[in-house]
């Protein structure tokens, strides 16, 4: 049944987009290791952990958005029995509902919200014009 299989790409793609995403952030804090210890319970600390982060630091986080993005739409789209395009979208769906969680609950400079809204849709456009053949255009 195709619709079960598209929606077990969505699974799998989204749970690729998780393990890339954590994948690079543990990359990224090894190479920018945090400047000060953070208290999550309490925002304010939260706030001025952010604050504290290098550039560089948080350019990995946001790397780490956009390739999530693209490897868990690849991965949709691979699995995905039918409707390829539809299924990487709504990985991307998945993955901006997540960077929205996360920019929500933690305060993120205004160019990452902007970063990780546009980088996934980018990632995901890139993806499927890659793998989905375009549709022939009717004479």
């Amino acid at each position: 049944m195709p619709i079960v299989r598209n929606f077990v790409a969505v699974v799998i793609g989204a749970v690729a987009t998780g393990l890339v995403v954590m994948g690079v952030q543990m990359i990224g804090h090894q190479i920018f290791p945090a400047p000060v210890a953070m208290d999550p319970s309490n925002p304010e600390a939260m706030r001025s952990f952010v604050q504290s982060l290098s550039f560089g630091a948080l350019a990995s986080v946001v790397l780490a958005w956009t390739l999530g993005a693209f490897v868990g739409s690849v991965t949709a789209i691979k699995v995905a029995k039918s409707h390829h395009a539809l299924v990487a979208w709504f990985v991307a769906g998945l993955t901006l509902a997540m960077i929205g969680v996360t920019v929500w609950q933690i305060p993120h400079p205004a160019w990452m919200v902007a970063a990780g809204i546009l980088s996934p849709l980018v990632a995901t456009g890139f993806a499927v014009r890659w793998l989905v053949p375009a549709e022939p255009v009717a004479a």
